[in-house]
């Protein structure tokens, strides 16, 4: 199972790398949703993989990327997991917020917007909230690591 696991390792620090060379520009658009997207996949594979693993060797496993600051114990896994799920979301549903108020506003209208603003509001919410529970340090690595140092997300504990 190591080689797996490590195999996973590499992969994500290749899309880390990916969303590093994105120009400014480029991030909260549809290349670095679709980046964080397969890196919430790998996320998921390596946890699943790491099932397996000790913490001890986890730890030396992630000892040996770019990663070892943010992935300190197994458990940080399915909290990366979770921010990128709850900020995925937030990025759907404002979306088709923005394509509602531009095309399609008809009789039920309202009703999906208020549903989506509502979808919106609570995956960031909850984002935060785990954010705050994380502490400054690591939440600012983890905003910065898949770069998302926009205002929006931003913590201040």
């Amino acid at each position: 199972m190591t080689a797996q696991t490590h195999r996973h390792l590499v992969n994500l620090e290749i899309l880390i790398s990916d969303i590093e060379m994105l120009a400014p520009g480029d991030l909260a658009t549809a290349p670095h949703i679709r980046l964080l997207d397969s890196i919430r996949r790998e996320l998921t594979a390596l946890e699943a993989s790491a099932i397996n693993e000790t913490q001890q060797g986890f730890q030396q496993l992630v000892g040996t990327t770019t990663l070892k600051q943010g992935l300190k114990d197994k458990r940080m896994l399915t909290i990366y997991n979770r921010l990128l799920g709850y900020i995925l979301q937030h990025w759907r549903a404002s979306t088709k917020i923005d394509e509602i108020i531009d095309s399609q506003f008809d009789n039920h209208a309202d009703e999906r917007l208020e549903l989506l603003r509502t979808k919106s509001i609570r995956a960031k919410s909850q984002c935060k909230t785990i954010m705050l529970a994380m502490g400054n340090c690591d939440a600012n690595y983890f905003l910065t690591l898949f770069g998302l140092q926009q205002e929006a997300w931003l913590v201040q504990v």
